[in-house]
């Protein structure tokens, strides 16, 4: 576009400033509709990315619902897991227990019975070394080495 100089035309100068002013004018007039378009387009935009916020964080809000009732669903069923491994290892510490105890009752009663069996022999040969005298004694009576015993004395030889 060619730019008019006053000096190139042929038109009187007043008409060149009333075209002058007619043209800023409607130059003013297109910078206010551009400011005025570029001031709906910035609210629109602004429009737009709010709702945009809004719902990129109410998607981001179900996937973390959606992720916290997974890893709950997950800890729920590790933590089953894990219970069932307590209860397994529970119950086979507890027969191992079992079984030990059994062994270490068993022992003990062979013991028992071993010591008792030695308790026996060995009072079956006292009382056989015993002399045997006719009458056994009455049930409930001491003889005087026990009578004696007891009441702290020592018993005389041959009783």
């Amino acid at each position: 576009m060619t730019a008019i100089r006053p000096q190139d035309s042929d038109a009187p100068p007043t008409a060149v400033a009333a075209s002058a002013a007619s043209i800023a004018a409607l130059l003013d007039a297109r910078a206010q509709e551009d400011a005025q378009r570029l001031e709906r387009a910035h609210a629109e935009h602004h429009a737009a990315m709010a709702t945009l916020l809004r719902e990129h964080q109410e998607a981001l809000r179900a996937q973390s619902e959606a992720d916290a009732t997974r890893t709950t669903a997950l800890l729920r069923d590790v933590f089953a897991e894990h219970r069932a491994e307590l209860r397994a290892q529970s119950e086979a510490d507890a027969a191992r227990t079992t079984a030990l105890l059994r062994d270490v009752l068993t022992e003990h009663r062979a013991e028992l019975a071993q010591a008792n069996q030695a308790h026996a022999d060995q009072l079956a040969q006292v009382l056989a070394q015993r002399p045997q005298s006719a009458d056994p004694p009455a049930a409930g009576t001491i003889g005087p080495a026990r009578r004696a015993a007891r009441a702290g004395e020592r018993p005389a030889r041959g009783e």
